[in-house]
C-alpha cells in the first residue's frame, strides 16, 4: 500500500495512514546498530545487581530482568528496538535516581540506554542488548503552574497525555502531531506540532531543562548554562539525560482539523494544492500541515486550507475538536518493523510531483521482486515555512541551523512490514528512493541540507546538516559538560556527534 500524506491520505485498499559529505542524503542499505550489540555483560550484571541492592534499601523496588529476562517486545513502537534484551530494565522516579545509575554505570563502564516513549525506529535508538535501560515511564508528572503560561512534565509522558490533560482547561503546549510520542525524545530532537508555525518547534518552547550530568543534576535555562541550554534545544540525547522540561503554555481549546481522504489518482492535485498552501502559510500561520490538517481556531474550512476541498475527496475527519482527539484519531499500531527515512528541500512545484510518481512506481517494482508482507509506505509532506523558522529564534535559537531565507519542505518516507526477514530488502528500496530523490532536487537546485533528527534513519546523520559552526557548538558543550564522553560512548543509542 502507499499513502500520500500532508494531513490529506490516499487510500489503497489498506490502512490508512498517512554521510554526510556536502549534505549528501545517500545512506547505507543495512541498518547499523546504534552501538556494541553486546556490552561487558559481567561488568553490567554486577552494576544491576549492585544498583538493585542500593535502590531496595532505600525501599525502591525499581529494578528488574537481571539477567536478561525482559522481553520488551510490546514496548516499543518499532519491533526492531524491542527485539534487544537489556541485562537489567531500571524505572527510575526522580533525576536522583537516574543520576545513581549513571553513576554505577561510569563505576563499572556499563553502556546503558534511556527510553522515554519508545517510538524511535530503528535498533538500539532507546533500548540495548546486554546493558542497562533506564525506563524513564514513571518520571511522568504534568504539573501546570499557578498562572497557567508553564507546565513541567516528565521525560516519560506522552503527548496524548499532556495534551488531554491542558486541553481540558482550554490550553495546550507545543510537542508533536503523533500523539503516541514521549515527550523526552520528540523535544530533543525538534518537535513539530498544530501549534508549530505560532511559536516555533516543541524545543524552542522549553523554558528549562532537569539535567542528569556527570555528576550532577542541573536546571538548564536561557541565562544558566545557556551553552547547554543551546544545545539540548535539536542537540538529541548527546549531553545528559533529561528528566523534566519545563514548557510554555498557550492558550487552546477547539481547533478544525483532520484529514482528507483522496483516491490516489486525485493526488496529483492535491500537490498542487499543498505547494501552493506552503506558499502562502505565513499570511496565516494558524493554519498547518503535517499528517493532519489543523487550524488553531474553531474557524470551519478557513481560507488559508480551502482548497484542500477543492480535489475530490472520498472521505473527511475534519471537524472542529481538540486537539488531543485529532492526534489519536489515527491508529498507530505497535510491535510491527518500521523504518523512517527523510531529506529536506527548499519548496518547489515540480520536485513533490517527481517524489509522488517515485511513491507509485517505484512500490510496484519492488513488491513485484520482492512480496514483502504487510508492506505499507508513507510517503509524507510536511511544509516548514519561514514564520516557523523565524520563531525558533526566541531565547537564542536553536541547534538546528535553519534560516529564513525560503520556505522549505520536510520529506519523511515511512514503512511498515510484518518481518524482520525482509529488512535488507526494504533498507535497500528506502535507500535507493531516498537517493534518487535527493539527486532530482540536487539538479533542480532546490537541495538543503537539514535533516530532521525524528524523522531520520540511523545512517543519516541530522547533525551534519546543522552547519559546522552549529556541530563545532555541540561539540564543545559535549566535551565541557561531558568530559568523560559518557553520553557519547556508553551511551551508544541514537545519533552521535
Amino acid at each position: 500500500m502507499v499513502v500520500g500524506s500532508f494531513g490529506a491520505a490516499v487510500t489503497s485498499n489498506a490502512l490508512t495512514r498517512p554521510t554526510t559529505t556536502d549534505y549528501d542524503h545517500s545512506v547505507a542499505a543495512t541498518e547499523v546498530p546504534s552501538g556494541p550489540l553486546s556490552p561487558n555483560i559481567n561488568m553490567c550484571m554486577t552494576a544491576c545487581i549492585q544498583l538493585e541492592v542500593a535502590f531496595l534499601l532505600a525501599g525502591k523496588q525499581i529494578v528488574s530482568g537481571i539477567g536478561g529476562t525482559s522481553i520488551l517486545t510490546s514496548n516499543y513502537w518499532a519491533a526492531q528496538q524491542g527485539a534487544y534484551v537489556p541485562a537489567c530494565v531500571i524505572t527510575p522516579a526522580s533525576a536522583a535516581d537516574v543520576l545513581a545509575i549513571v553513576k554505577q554505570a561510569e563505576t563499572w563502564q556499563c553502556q546503558f540506554s534511556t527510553k522515554s516513549g519508545g517510538h524511535v525506529p530503528f535498533a538500539g535508538a532507546s533500548n540495548i542488548q546486554g546493558g542497562i535501560l533506564i525506563d524513564l515511564s514513571s518520571v511522568n508528572e504534568i504539573t501546570l503552574s499557578s498562572d497557567k503560561t508553564s507546565a513541567v512534565v516528565g521525560s516519560g509522558q506522552r503527548w496524548a497525555n499532556v495534551y488531554a490533560k491542558l486541553n481540558a482547561l482550554g490550553l495546550s503546549a507545543l510537542g508533536t502531531h503523533t500523539a503516541d510520542v514521549g515527550v523526552g525524545g520528540s523535544l530533543l530532537g525538534g518537535g513539530i506540532s498544530p501549534l508549530a508555525n505560532q511559536h516555533g518547534w516543541g524545543c524552542d518552547n522549553v523554558l528549562s531543562y532537569e539535567v542528569v550530568i556527570g555528576d550532577q543534576i542541573l536546571t538548564v535555562t536561557p541565562t544558566s548554562y545557556s551553552d547547554l541550554y543551546f544545545a539540548l534545544r535539536g542537540g538529541g540525547n548527546n549531553f545528559g539525560i533529561v528528566t523534566r522540561f519545563t514548557i510554555a503554555v498557550y492558550p487552546l481549546e477547539l481547533m478544525w482539523g483532520g484529514s482528507y481522504i483522496y483516491q490516489m489518482a486525485e493526488f496529483a492535485p492535491v500537490i498542487d494544492v499543498m505547494t501552493n498552501f506552503t506558499a502562502q502559510s505565513d499570511s496565516d500561520p494558524k493554519g498547518i500541515a503535517t499528517t493532519f490538517l489543523d487550524y488553531t481556531a474553531p474557524v470551519v474550512n478557513p481560507p488559508i486550507l480551502a482548497n484542500f476541498t477543492a480535489p475530490p475527496h472520498t472521505a473527511s475527519t475534519m471537524q472542529v475538536q481538540t486537539e488531543a482527539s485529532i492526534t489519536t484519531s489515527i491508529p498507530s499500531p505497535w510491535g510491527f518493523q518500521q523504518t523512517f527515512w527523510t531529506f529536506t528541500y527548499k519548496a518547489n512545484n515540480a520536485l513533490p510531483h517527481n517524489i509522488w510518481v517515485q511513491c507509485e512506481q517505484n512500490v510496484d517494482a519492488f513488491l513485484a521482486q520482492h512480496p514483502v508482507a504487510g508492506f505499507q509506505l508513507g510517503c509524507i509532506f510536511v511544509p516548514v515555512i519561514p514564520t516557523l523558522i523565524k520563531n525558533s529564534n526566541k531565547n537564542g535559537g536553536n541547534a538546528m541551523g535553519l534560516t529564513t531565507d525560503s520556505a522549505l519542505m520536510m520529506f519523511l518516507l515511512q514503512i511498515t512490514w510484518n518481518n524482520a526477514a525482509d529488512q535488507p530488502y526494504v533498507y535497500q528500496f528506502a535507500q535507493a528512493f531516498i537517493t534518487e530523490a535527493n539527486a532530482t532536487a540536487h539538479s533542480m537546485g532546490v537541495n538543503h541540507p537539514y535533516v530532521h533528527l525524528n524523522y531520520a534513519h540511523i545512517s543519516q546523520n541530522p547533525f551534519f546538516g546543522y552547519g559546522p559552526t552549529n556541530l563545532a557548538k555541540l561539540r564543545a558543550v559535549s566535551k565541557k559538560y561531558d568530559p568523560q564522553q559518557t553520553f557519547q560512548k556508553l551511551q551508544p543509542g541514537g545519533f552521535k556527534l
